[in-house]
């Protein structure tokens, strides 16, 4: 029962639309240069919030995981002597 939303997610990204073609070099840009990445990255909260890319209903899986990934550690640089200046 616990993970019914997790499969029901999986199933719908699978019956989901193909990403345009027209997309995939611009994916492939930003994912392969350093700087559009960070700059994509620094704004992803609002990227995910603040536009259409995620679609409403898919907001509360959306901040579940970052909150997993968060609790868990998986933003370790905050503290980071580089990240302080």
């Amino acid at each position: 029962q616990a993970m019914l939303p997790w499969y029901m997610a999986t199933i719908a990204f699978a019956k989901a639309d193909p990403t345009p073609e027209a997309a995939l070099p611009w994916l492939r840009t930003v994912l392969s240069n350093p700087g559009l990445l960070l700059l994509l990255a620094k704004q992803m909260e609002t990227v995910v919030h603040d536009s259409r890319l995620v679609p409403e209903r898919y907001g509360p899986v959306v901040d579940l995981l970052a909150d997993q990934y968060l609790s868990a550690g998986a933003v370790r640089d905050q503290d980071s002597p580089a990240s302080t200046g």
